[in-house]
Parts: structure tokens; C-alpha cells; sequence
């Protein structure tokens, strides 16, 4: 079983367990965390976001990270300390 990439996994948003929150829920969550929108077109969405990175490195990813989405969105986190690019592609949430 191919193992799913979430938001949490990632640092950028908290998650009290190591289930995947609701997707609504985990997406509210990432609102607080967004500092900038840097690119909005249909299909994509690029954002610059806080990030915690002792929550990444607890779920396994680093100082630096960078990881493919695949579950229940589609995209990429590029992590840079407590910054990361999330670039969200698909249907992007409003």
C-alpha cells in the first residue's frame, strides 16, 4: 500500500494523531498558516505558508522537505525551515 502524504506529515498544519484530519478541516486549518497567495489560476494554486518544522521532523520529514501530496489533494510541499511552498493542483479550494 502506497503511503499517503498529508498536510500534517508536512508541519503545516497540527494534528493531534496520525490519521489524516477531514480534508475541510485540515484545509481550515492551513488558512491560519498562509502568509501569502503567490499564484492563483484554475488548476493551481501556489501559496508561501508557516510551517512546524519540530512537527515535520516528528513525522519524519526535515529541515528541508520535500514531498508530493497524494492524498486528499494533489500537489507538492517544498519546506524551507519554518516556510514551505505548498502548491496545490486540481480543483483549488477557494
Amino acid at each position: 500500500m502506497r503511503k499517503q502524504r498529508q498536510l500534517h506529515r508536512a508541519g503545516l498544519v497540527t494534528n493531534f494523531g496520525p490519521k489524516a484530519a477531514r480534508a475541510r478541516r485540515e484545509l481550515q486549518r492551513v488558512v491560519a498558516a498562509v502568509r501569502k497567495v503567490i499564484w492563483k489560476r484554475p488548476g493551481l494554486l501556489v501559496m508561501w505558508v508557516d510551517r512546524d518544522v519540530r512537527q515535520a521532523r516528528a513525522s519524519g520529514a526535515g529541515f528541508f522537505a520535500n514531498e508530493k501530496l497524494n492524498a486528499p489533494y494533489q500537489g507538492r510541499v517544498i519546506g524551507m525551515g519554518p516556510r514551505a511552498l505548498l502548491i496545490l493542483r486540481g480543483r483549488t479550494p477557494e
